[in-house]
């Protein structure tokens, strides 16, 4: 497959709530996807800084340790949910229930499911 499409498909992949869609994809094209969404991320947090400290701010130094913070906290979940996938197994995550998927305990515990809104993952 061509670059260009690998790097399309492992895009829509790392969207994708399930892990199967992601499956088939190289890990380097999802490494990279995650490496130019922290970029954007980290770009998009030294404007926010330019802008509204009205320009005051050393540009090249903010944007250097934004771009390492995004990087960081993105690869770090990245991290976590490839750990997640083989850990608990990609096949059993991707049949979890909606509230399997959005608090975990809520399915296992019966005072944690008693304490859930059916609603939301808050706790009440």
């Amino acid at each position: 497959m061509p670059i260009g499409r690998t790097l399309l498909a492992a895009w829509r992949g790392w969207w994708s709530p399930y892990f199967k869609d992601s499956k088939s994809q190289p890990l380097w094209a999802a490494l990279l996807v995650t490496f130019l969404f922290s970029a954007v991320i980290g770009l998009a947090l030294t404007a926010f800084s330019w802008v509204f400290s009205a320009g005051r701010i050393d540009f090249g130094r903010t944007l250097w340790v934004n771009f390492v913070v995004a990087e960081c906290i993105g690869f770090s979940i990245h991290g976590v949910f490839m750990l997640a996938g083989v850990l608990l197994g990609a096949e059993r995550i991707d049949n979890w229930t909606g509230l399997h998927r959005r608090c975990p305990p809520a399915g296992r515990w019966p005072r944690a499911r008693s304490a859930m809104r059916s609603d939301s993952c808050c706790w009440t």
